[in-house]
């Protein structure tokens, strides 16, 4: 049966916002209807710039709301309190809406800034560092904060919670834009959206007709720099430029917190290290730009040699806060707690676990504790696997506990995890970074490097670049010359074959090529030495 005329879809609807959507009217027949459909009351038909860039990143999924992260991960109540509170006394510092006493104030000097100072050379300038809150110490003005910590160890949960308790759609007034990286997305692991984000949330959340209007005419006037244009272009056209256009105090009325999450998941370090550039050359006091845009970015991300190496550098590390997650004791007592509320709605939830002794029993979840070594990872991962629907909790968990573990899916998200961190490493050959691995085992405590070198007659510092990207997981200190494991976790995925596979650390084997490699070293001095005697 035919169907004549155009279908009427959600007739007299309001806020309907589709992107490449494909419509399905169902009547006597089914019609498809495939377009770019866009219809919203929260974009105009007159912005058409705004309209292709909300196109741009429609399916990029990387704010801290988006669906394609759902559920997201998040601190569990009464988790991670002390750093929570440490990062938001940064948050409502740094991002809190100045009072009119201390705009003027700043208005003065930005004048004064440019009428002295000759335009875009970018260097220092007499005494004006933007606004700076009154009575506030350096570190707690900084631009910058760098949250950073191994895998596993929670730092997306807590860029989340940070992100839900200060979004603008939950009563808060400072988050302006978030981008949660993701390795495994094609989209969120492509350092050429974020800004683009970025620039949308601006125009978006900012609730300044000027600024929006801003940054539709620059998409406007330079279509191509949504997909043809470098981060850096896109950076200054779509961001800095914008904010500079404003009305100084319109500028610092906005809410100012950008929060990136996961940079270290942006492939390749090149993108890492530009994206870090291209905040800080406008961010720091010196810059020309940086005195006028009263952005402020939380980046979390684990500490991988690109993202340390510009955090590094003297210019940088002089105006930038930065915390570590570790494994000391109340990242355990956090643990602890979380494992014991899981539990414990577990326990609510399931009538056949018998109640008359407390399950867990109190040695196990110290055990849980211990094994976790400070990573929340392990600890949902064991929550997860424990109250998969339709399986026996207490027989999980006992599996879990049980060594060698039986069930190589327990820790399928961990597995995958480390999989992909020691599949990241530059060597090319596997055995090349399991016979490091396998010393670093070996020597349980702490390994010497030099000593590992020549144990195994490698070139210096070979073992630096063997283990190159292995960061998250191995402490490695340049300065004591040593290699220790973060995780204890880390070590059972190594000497399990079904699980790291390629991997897989042979301990028997490996002990025994060692000792093999001392004796030579042994017989080579005792060679030398009689020879020296002969002489």
């Amino acid at each position: 049966m035919s169907y004549s005329g155009n279908p009427s879809f959600f007739k007299e609807a309001h806020n309907l916002d589709f992107l490449s959507s494909t419509v399905n009217a169902v009547a006597r027949d089914q019609i498809n209807v495939n377009s770019s459909f866009h219809e919203s009351t929260n974009i105009s038909t007159k912005e058409v710039g705004l309209r292709r860039l909300c196109q741009a990143i429609s399916q990029v999924g990387a704010l801290h709301s988006s669906e394609e992260r759902f559920p997201p991960p998040k601190c569990d109540p009464a988790t991670r309190t002390a750093i929570l509170r440490e990062i938001s006394h940064w948050i409502t510092i740094n991002c809190g809406r100045p009072s009119v006493e201390q705009l003027i104030a700043s208005l003065i000097h930005s004048r004064t800034l440019l009428t002295t100072s000759r335009p875009n050379t970018g260097s220092p300038s007499s005494g004006y560092h933007g606004y700076v809150p009154p009575n506030v110490p350096n570190g707690d003005s900084a631009p910058i904060y760098w949250l950073y910590g191994p895998a596993g160890a929670g730092k997306s949960a807590i860029a989340q919670t940070l992100c839900e308790r200060f979004g603008v759609a939950k009563g808060g007034k400072h988050l302006i834009a978030s981008f949660f990286f993701s390795r495994s997305s094609p989209t969120r692991n492509n350092p050429r959206y974020l800004f683009l984000t970025v620039a949308y949330c601006l125009a978006t959340f900012s609730n300044d007709s000027m600024l929006r209007s801003a940054i539709d005419k620059a998409i406007m006037k330079h279509p191509a720099i949504l997909d043809s244009e470098s981060i850096e272009a896109q950076f200054h056209e779509l961001v800095v430029q914008p904010l500079r256009s404003i009305f100084f105090w319109r500028r610092w009325r906005i809410p100012k917190l950008v929060v990136i999450d996961g940079l270290d998941e942006c492939i390749g370090g090149d993108a890492q290290r530009r994206i870090l550039t291209t905040i800080s050359d406008v961010l720091l006091p010196e810059s020309s730009s940086g005195r006028l845009i009263p952005l402020r970015f939380l980046i979390a991300s684990r500490p991988e040699p690109a993202i340390t190496e510009i955090f590094k550098r003297p210019r940088i590390c002089h105006n930038l806060n930065s915390i570590i997650l570790d494994n000391g004791s109340e990242t355990s007592r956090d643990i602890r707690t979380y494992l014991v509320h899981e539990f414990s709605r577990i326990l609510q939830s399931c009538f056949f676990i018998p109640s008359e002794s407390p399950w867990p029993s109190p040695i196990d979840v110290d055990e849980l504790v211990r094994r976790a070594s400070g990573q929340f990872i392990y600890a949902s991962t064991v929550i997860k696997y424990v109250k998969d629907e339709g399986s026996h909790p207490p027989s999980r968990l006992k599996t879990i506990l049980e060594s060698p573990l039986r069930d190589v899916n327990a820790f399928a998200d961990l597995d995958a995890l480390y999989s992909q961190i020691v599949s990241s490493t530059p060597q090319k050959r596997p055995s090349y970074v399991v016979h490091a691995l396998a010393f670093v085992l070996l020597t349980s405590k702490i390994s010497h490097i030099c000593m590992m070198e020549q144990i195994f007659e490698l070139p210096e510092g070979s073992v630096f670049v063997a283990f190159r990207g292995l960061n998250s997981v191995l402490n490695i200190s340049f300065e004591s010359d040593s290699v220790t494991l973060y995780h204890k976790s880390f070590a059972d995925f190594l000497q399990d074959s079904c699980r790291s596979v390629d991997f897989f650390v042979n301990l028997g084997m490996h002990l025994k090529e060692f000792g093999r490699r001392c004796c030579k070293i042994v017989e080579d001095i005792e060679s030398k030495s009689d020879f020296c005697r002969d002489q």
